[in-house]
């Protein structure tokens, strides 16, 4: 990642963290259009409006986007199918999931969505 863009991403994590989820979004926006898709950056956004700004409707093409960008991330994955579950797309929650328990990746979050939603990695596969 080039050094301007690092230190933009930075201000984006600062404001973040102080609150700022709004301006938050806005900076990862402003990276995006000045140096293109980052997936951390798209992830960021997705999260932000789903998560602290309670959006999943306007999280729903980033989440995506941050999949497409990342699509072994299961943080990535994790929001995309939070949002598609918040918004009743549930075939669509189980082709994320069975697509990314094929990628042999991390399951520390699935463990936990699995657990507190009574659910059986074997249905997915």
């Amino acid at each position: 990642m080039e050094k301007i863009y690092e230190t933009e991403f930075k201000k984006a994590v600062e404001l973040k963290n102080s609150g700022k989820y709004t301006e938050a979004v806005e900076k990862c926006r402003e990276i995006i259009e000045n140096n293109g898709a980052y997936g951390p950056v798209v992830g960021m956004i997705a999260s932000l409006l789903y998560s602290e700004l309670n959006d999943p409707k306007k999280a729903l093409p980033w989440a995506q986007k941050s999949v497409e960008l990342s699509p072994k991330s299961e943080t990535a994955s994790i929001c995309l199918v939070l949002c598609m579950q918040q918004m009743g797309l549930r075939s669509e929650v189980n082709k994320e999931i069975t697509r990314y328990l094929k990628t042999g990746s991390s399951l520390d979050l699935y463990k936990t969505l699995f657990e507190e939603n009574n659910l059986e990695k074997e249905n997915f596969i």
